[in-house]
């Protein structure tokens, strides 16, 4: 493990956020996957190349196996075009899965659905929604004063070996496009504890609209002054989820919850200003309804940024059963080669809370688990997947 311990100690990862729960399913996840002429690897190297693969960055192995991981380049190093082979067992089950990019797609669960805050209350459901299928869970980080809850519901999660993404939403005191720098100052602070809470249970990635203050509204259209504090104070977000190896996937949402990101199109070009690969985009089915003119078409347009996609029905009840275009929705997903969670979200009138924030007055589904079964269903008969 020496080799090991040389590369995290490179990246401060001992020191400073110490190995994630993630990191070491990852890690079981590639030590078994050998071609059947190979010999058992090294279990230091599997755990370079899965933190290699969160953070990410070039890694060179004693695993002669092991192609050298290609990640982002750094300022003034020339670009490379290598990429690491995805080793494929014929009888694996990660073989049968859609992968354009070298990885399966997963399916994910949004929380919200039940709570605003994963307790220990909750270690019954995690474990349902595993029995289920799910590969993760998505989980709200709204709480942070605190840290211990996060870093046991990690442990939690790789107990039962469930992936992890979060979402969180920004409020009027920690606005990244306020003309006020103390409040876009307050902004890249709270963020910054929300992804040190995302780190403890093991978050691959950050959703949500950070961009702006949910339901805050100026009564005109986004200006190219708020346009730029927003690039700039997301800038400064995206260089602390790197230190943190968590992505932040921006999340543009329908213009009747904020006015500042309303389509793929403008979110691709804030992603494109902002230019830092620890921060990309999410697609929504649900605002994707409301207003683009062709899921497709929408889809196609921001492939490149998007890195996270939340499958959710035009009046939030189970995916499939409303309106929204998922032939269209479906066949962009398949032809763009997304390989990242798909993420059902739905809410429903249980949670008094939840139910004032997303307007569901009345009740969309039997109950939260059939919910849960017929979402799940429903996105590996539309993706061919196979569990």
């Amino acid at each position: 493990m020496s080799l090991a311990g040389a590369f995290l100690n490179c990246f401060r990862i001992i020191d400073e956020r110490r190995v994630i729960p993630q990191d070491w399913l990852e890690t079981r996840r590639i030590a078994k996957h050998v071609g059947r002429d190979s010999g058992r690897r090294d279990l230091g190297d599997c755990l370079i190349a899965a933190i290699a693969d969160r953070l990410p960055h070039d890694v060179l192995t004693k695993d002669r196996r092991f192609a050298r991981h290609i990640g982002r380049t750094r300022p003034g190093k020339p670009e490379r075009t290598q990429t690491r082979p995805t080793p494929v067992r014929p009888d694996s089950q990660a073989s049968r899965q859609p992968s354009l990019r070298g990885h399966s797609m997963k399916i994910g669960m949004n929380l919200l659905l039940w709570t605003t805050e994963v307790t220990a209350e909750h270690d019954a459901l995690l474990g349902q929604l595993k029995a289920i299928g799910f590969d993760g869970v998505e989980v709200p980080i709204f709480e942070v004063g605190d840290r211990a809850p996060y870093e046991r519901l990690g442990k939690r999660l790789g107990d039962l070996g469930l992936g992890a993404t979060g979402v969180t939403v920004m409020g009027p005191e920690s606005n990244p496009i306020s003309p006020d720098p103390a409040i876009r100052k307050a902004a890249v602070a709270h963020l910054e504890k929300v992804l040190d809470r995302a780190s403890a249970f093991g978050c691959e990635i950050l959703a949500g609209p950070t961009h702006s203050a949910i339901g805050v509204f100026s009564g005109a259209g986004p200006t190219a002054d708020e346009f730029q504090h927003g690039v700039d104070t997301l800038r400064q977000v995206a260089e602390k989820a790197e230190g943190f190896g968590v992505k932040v996937a921006v999340e543009y949402l329908n213009r009747f919850e904020n006015y500042f990101l309303t389509t793929a199109a403008d979110t691709a070009r804030f992603v494109r200003a902002v230019d830092h690969p620890s921060l990309k985009m999410m697609y929504d089915s649900f605002h994707a309804h409301i207003e683009e003119k062709d899921q497709a078409r929408a889809i196609a347009s921001c492939a490149a940024e998007t890195i996270h996609i939340h499958v959710s029905e035009n009046d939030r009840g189970i995916p499939g059963t409303g309106q929204v275009d998922w032939d269209g929705y479906w066949s962009a997903i398949k032809s763009t080669g997304f390989d990242g969670y798909l993420t059902i979200e739905a809410f429903g009138n249980a949670l008094p809370a939840i139910a004032a924030a997303t307007k569901v007055w009345r009740p969309l589904f039997p109950d939260s688990m059939g919910l849960c079964r017929e979402g799940l269903d429903f996105i590996k008969r539309s993706t061919g997947m196979q569990h």
